[in-house]
């Protein structure tokens, strides 16, 4: 049998090359060192002097040129948030049309390039342009070329390093979930004005001298005349008590102040982790506010920037904020609540009969974090409705605010009756109770009139006179002061209170017939803190409208008390 010959010589084809050749050689030794800077107390072997000194000797054996040391100041387990890390896998790409591309990247070992299957990829796509991933301390290479075995240790370390972080997130939320569940607040630097207080798992919080005196009269200045009267704004308010507090070597910045003025921590009854809202145990978290009054500070403080002008075109922006849940990287929900405002949009539409037409539509305007509310697959599927809301939907929402003021005539009237027994029952008090002030008055113009001519025929001396005076002057204005408020107490708040009843009663009647724009102002009256949800809206009363959301319950009513005190911020819509 005679020897076949060979047709056609490939044994150095590119074809062999390509897929039986395999020995990697790069094109240069231009390198970019990859250092993470961790946020945390560097763990042995893993400081930044370490990670130097490693990939320094490594790069020398492996006679690398280093042109740029990359530090990664993130963690390595969230690729979204891995902007430093981005960056610098930009930079290798845009190298590669340069007469100079980045060839190597050099970590000091693998879980320090990427604990998350993301991160993985596009590292992954680095090394398909023939980028070669060095790992100093584990001595190894991953390069286009890799065998099979290289490319499993590649991946069993990534999944190792991914099971890690999970285990570790279980540990340490477990501490979080216990904790929370005591009523106590997680985070381990309290907010200002507080300072923390024995080990960690029986920490507690306690008033920190100045600083807490510093927001306790930031909380008061909001409640008083001055924040009216000077049209202050947050900036001012901070410029206000920095002046007043120059023993303070540092107050929080503008930005800060500002939020920390809307956080429910300083009542002592609440505490915000991860978007939500817990409930706090006042034993180990004591406030500096009531709930009550940090509730009025808030719609205070949002009533003052709803003085703009309102848009025609969407009257409801502005009014709202998303109520949706953060979405992890697995489209699952999270327990942080989105918090974007909620804008609005027009579409329009051209029909075939030649026809066109407007509609108005309000969606969540998170578009830099995954919402729940901008999630078309969660909406759909889970919720049974679009990301958009036509205004006529947030008009209905609206309306059901409205529909707790339902309650009828007999019930109306039974309400007006319950208020006037118990403003009469209230002024045959301060009746009484004037009388008995207007005696002390009396009796203290006595004392000071005996003691100053005790004084002139030398009875007593200048001392005691000036001692015994001075106290019986400052009761005196106390109590005239007392007499003032009780006097403020007249039937004029008491009309008011009855006409509210009166107003709401046909609230929802009334909020129909409206135009958009007095519907908004009808809703920001009697409500605060809106935010839109899964088809639904989430809010808080405002006094005196929380005393009348009954739905004709008028026994649990009567036991909410008197609405005279909060007549003041009845009126009209």
């Amino acid at each position: 049998m005679s020897t076949l010959n060979k047709l056609n010589d490939l044994s150095n084809s590119n074809l062999r090359k390509k897929y039986f050749d395999d020995e990697f050689v790069p094109e240069n030794n231009l390198t970019i060192r990859s250092i993470r800077v961790s946020s945390k107390k560097q763990e042995r072997g893993q400081s930044l002097q370490e990670q130097n000194e490693i990939t320094d000797e490594y790069c020398n054996k492996e006679e690398l040129k280093i042109v740029e040391t990359w530090e990664v100041a993130e963690s390595a387990s969230k690729h979204d948030v891995r902007k430093h890390f981005h960056q610098m896998l930009d930079y290798i790409r845009a190298s590669q049309a340069t007469k100079r591309p980045i060839k190597h990247v050099v970590f000091s070992f693998q879980s320090r390039s990427n604990r998350n299957k993301e991160s993985a990829r596009e590292l992954e796509k680095i090394v398909e342009l023939g980028v070669t991933l060095h790992f100093a301390r584990d001595r190894r290479k991953l390069t286009c070329k890799s065998d099979i075995a290289e490319l499993m240790m590649w991946h069993m370390e990534n999944l190792r390093n991914e099971a890690y972080i999970v285990d570790l997130k279980k540990n340490t939320m477990g501490g979080v979930i216990k904790s929370i569940e005591n009523g106590r607040c997680p985070t381990g630097t309290p907010v200002f004005g507080y300072k923390s207080e024995g080990r960690k798992d029986r920490r507690q919080f306690v008033l920190d001298g100045d600083k807490a005196e510093y927001m306790r009269e930031a909380f008061r200045t909001v409640l008083s005349q001055d924040w009216h009267q000077q049209k202050m704004t947050d900036e001012k308010l901070k410029s206000k008590l920095d002046a007043m507090f120059p023993q303070l070597d540092k107050t929080p910045g503008r930005k800060r102040f500002s939020i920390l003025l809307r956080n429910p921590f300083y009542t002592g009854e609440q505490f915000i982790y991860a978007g939500t809202i817990y409930k706090a145990d006042p034993s180990i978290q004591p406030g500096i506010i009531s709930m009550k009054e940090w509730l009025q500070v808030q719609d205070i403080l949002e009533g003052r920037h709803r003085a703009r002008k309102l848009s025609k075109a969407h009257p409801y922006v502005g009014l709202m904020k998303c109520g949706g849940r953060i979405l992890d990287e697995n489209g699952d929900l999270t327990g942080e609540i989105c918090g974007c405002s909620v804008t609005g949009e027009k579409i329009r539409r051209n029909y075939k009969n030649g026809s066109k037409a407007e509609f108005n539509y309000y969606r969540c305007s998170n578009g830099q974090r995954p919402c729940s509310q901008r999630d078309k697959r969660y909406m759909k599927e889970v919720i049974g409705r679009n990301v958009s809301y036509r205004q006529e939907e947030i008009e209905i929402i609206f309306q059901d605010i409205f529909s707790s003021f339902s309650f009828d005539d007999v019930t109306c009237q039974r309400m007006k009756s319950f208020l006037w027994k118990q403003h009469k029952e209230k002024k045959k008090q301060h009746n009484s109770l004037r009388d008995n002030l207007q005696q002390r008055q009396r009796d203290l113009d006595e004392f000071i009139q005996t003691a100053y001519e005790d004084k002139l025929s030398g009875a007593i001396s200048e001392e005691m006179w000036s001692k015994n005076n001075d106290k019986w002057v400052r009761e005196h204005e106390r109590i005239a002061d007392q007499i003032k408020s009780l006097n403020d107490s007249t039937e004029e708040y008491m009309t008011k209170g009855i006409s509210v009843i009166e107003l709401m009663q046909s609230a929802e009647i009334t909020f129909k017939s409206s135009t958009a724009e007095k519907r908004r102002r009808m809703v920001e009256k009697v409500s605060s803190n809106l935010l839109l949800g899964d088809g639904s809206i989430e809010y808080h009363w405002k006094e005196p409208f929380k005393q009348l959301a009954i739905k004709g319950e008028i026994e649990k009513w009567c036991l909410r008390g008197d609405l005279n005190s909060h007549a003041r911020e009845g009126g009209g819509f």
